[in-house]
């Protein structure tokens, strides 16, 4: 499977009346290897409103905007995932808004707002069916990270952000 993302920094607090729902995000990066195969493919555990996922990402194609992706639900005890979790290469905290799309009912934003080790940082992320699809933004979207590797959640853990605000 391929997912399609763009991603922005958030300007202002604006979405926050457009949330539908909300849920809490615990998330660990698995050990792969060495720094060179890490770039090439992550794992990902995931802890997301009372269920767990496992999910494996490939590279960005040059874009930044696509790549590989494989994600599924694992069925294991609170104590398995915080124990997983504890065995991960580091974790992020963070809670996760849904934002219908101002316009287009097909697409809803998913707004990030970081916790533990990112406090303060707020990313917005679109999943898209084209790469090249074009969509209006909200006038609370600010700068687009899709493209800067500091923004990916993987580099986050190790190299926190800890406020919005243009890169």
């Amino acid at each position: 499977m391929i997912e399609i993302e763009r991603k922005f920094l958030v300007k202002n607090d604006e979405w926050k009346k457009y949330v539908s729902r909300t849920a809490s995000i615990s998330q660990g990066y698995l050990p792969t290897g060495t720094a060179p195969d890490i770039e090439e493919t992550s794992v990902r555990i995931r802890e997301y409103g009372g269920e767990v996922f496992i999910t494996f990402k490939g590279r960005a194609d040059e874009s930044g905007r696509s790549r590989f992706e494989l994600e599924k639900r694992i069925s294991m005890s609170k104590n398995e995932t915080s124990s997983l979790l504890k065995r991960c290469t580091g974790t992020i905290e963070k809670i996760r808004y849904i934002v219908p799309h101002h316009k287009e009912k097909d697409l809803m934003w998913e707004v990030d707002e970081f916790l533990d080790p990112n406090p303060g940082l707020v990313i917005a992320e679109i999943e898209l069916s084209d790469p090249d699809r074009h969509f209006d933004l909200p006038n609370w979207i600010g700068t687009e990270v899709t493209d800067d590797p500091r923004y990916l959640n993987i580099n986050l853990v190790q190299n926190p952000l800890p406020q919005s605000g243009d890169p």
